[in-house]
């Protein structure tokens, strides 16, 4: 979740460094939308019936066309599947194995297994690596990898001076990045790079993470630093630091090319001003290595329960609903669409993006509305008051916390685009999602109550700037 800054609602009227903050009086006539809990679970269970719904692989189409069924069955107009060529990649496959050799190091020994690590649980192949062939028959050996403890974040060349040719270990650290790692790796000559996870989902055991690094600008690029990279859980990574007289045998088979990304859209026409716009938005496609329950099956579900519960509307602006591939891999949906349709969308009052909006009541009950507007504090107020009073159990419930975006242009999720444009966009957050981006990140964690207050505030807040 990208940084926010707090600040209280103001519930009574009231002017601060010129910024007017609305009573709850000041917003009359809010739409209140339902919420077929029913129907969630069926949305959610679809979602996450394919291995994976990350974008470069083949289910990414079917997914898109799961999408613009519901959008169709729920009344939408001009619904349609957009596509745009991206450079990127799919995960083919991977191995990762310590072979121990015999006393004189030449030759593995046959009274010892391998000790074979489980790829997606015990390592994940980060976006765009390197891919690494391995050798395979009774000549297996000869392609074995030394490998070595990089000391430093890998970042500089300098820190990989005993690494060429050999397999580095680093460690995870909050301050750099995979492209930074697979530069600098790739630069001083090194085989391969491992990076032990020691600071990220340590309640997990420290598993592993996928995550993507800078997009080739074209393809094939030979300048491109084409270093297999992996992270491996803290038990994965000290068990190879541990192994003596020991090789790495490994296989890295990441496919790199030209892949159609998809952009699904279908709209509530609006009566009075048809071309004016209100987006609603999340991204459909998923880490590679799970099935994306709550990052952003959740979202994508929101989505597409609002299309349902908004097609009965009549507003006055039309709501065109959005979900965006390849958000995992670089905002690549959200940007290729934002630069295809900037004429019409400098008549676009307002986006609402759901990017992981679910709340694991089994792990508490915390909710967020960020917008970059401070004047929506009081517009948000209203809507809580109003379904409050349509549900009062829901107060017991949730906690729904406002809080101003007040960098919408550093925001790591589909809104970045279209804040870019000038647009006042409004995320919608969830919370208790510990396994974000790990293999774990399976249906188990869902609850369709969990998004039950995206839906209803998302809703009525996207009716609002449709009439207003």
């Amino acid at each position: 979740m990208a940084a926010v800054v707090v600040v209280a609602i103001v519930v009574v009227a009231g002017t601060v460094a010129g910024v007017r903050y609305w009573s709850v009086a000041n917003y009359k006539d809010l739409d209140y939308v339902g919420f077929d809990g029913d129907r969630v679970a069926a949305i959610e269970a679809k979602l996450t019936s394919w291995p994976t719904r990350h974008t470069g692989t083949p289910y990414a189409a079917e997914v898109a066309e799961y999408i613009s069924s519901q959008f169709t069955d729920a009344g939408l107009k001009n619904v349609a599947i957009e596509e745009y060529d991206e450079v990127d990649y799919e995960v083919r496959g991977a191995g990762l194995s310590i072979i121990y050799y015999g006393p004189l190091g030449l030759l593995p020994d046959p009274l010892r297994d391998p000790k074979v690590f489980l790829h997606k649980v015990d390592f994940v192949v980060q976006g765009f690596s390197g891919s690494l062939e391995q050798a395979s028959g009774p000549l297996a050996y000869m392609s074995d990898l030394e490998f070595v403890k990089v000391e430093g974040n890998g970042s500089e060349p300098a820190q990989y001076s005993d690494a060429a040719g050999k397999v580095a270990i680093i460690d995870t650290g909050p301050d750099v990045g995979n492209t930074q790692v697979m530069e600098a790796a790739h630069e001083a000559g090194v085989a391969a790079v491992l990076m032990r996870n020691v600071h990220i989902h340590e309640n997990l055991n420290f598993a592993p993470i996928s995550k993507s690094s800078s997009q080739p600008s074209t393809w094939p690029d030979p300048d491109y630093p084409d270093v297999p990279l992996l992270m491996v859980s803290r038990d994965c990574g000290d068990a190879i630091l541990g192994a003596t007289n020991a090789k790495l045998r490994m296989n890295v088979d990441v496919d790199i090319g030209m892949r159609k990304v998809h952009v699904v859209t279908g709209e509530v026409t609006g009566t009075k001003a048809p071309d004016e716009l209100v987006l609603i938005g999340a991204h459909h496609d998923c880490v590679y290595i799970n099935q994306g329950a709550v990052d952003d099956g959740s979202g994508t579900t929101t989505v597409i329960e609002l299309a349902h519960q908004l097609s009965r509307m009549k507003p006055e602006r039309t709501i065109r609903l959005c979900t965006f591939g390849a958000e995992e891999d670089g905002l690549f949906g959200s940007f290729a669409y934002a630069e295809s349709h900037k004429d019409e969308l400098s008549k676009c009052v307002g986006m609402l993006n759901f990017d992981m909006p679910h709340i694991d009541l089994s792990r508490g009950n915390q909710g967020w509305v960020t917008p970059d507007d401070k004047e929506r504090f009081g517009l948000v107020r209203a809507i809580l008051s109003d379904v409050y009073e349509a549900d009062p159990e829901l107060r017991e419930v949730y906690d729904i916390s406002v809080e101003w975006q007040e960098s919408p242009e550093q925001v790591g999720s589909d809104s970045l685009p279209f804040a870019l444009l000038g647009i006042e966009t409004c995320n919608f957050w969830g919370s208790g999602s510990w396994e974000y981006h790990t293999y774990m990140d399976d249906i188990t964690h869902f609850s369709p109550e969990g998004i039950k207050m995206a839906v209803l505030l998302g809703g009525s807040y996207a009716m609002w700037m449709a009439d207003h």
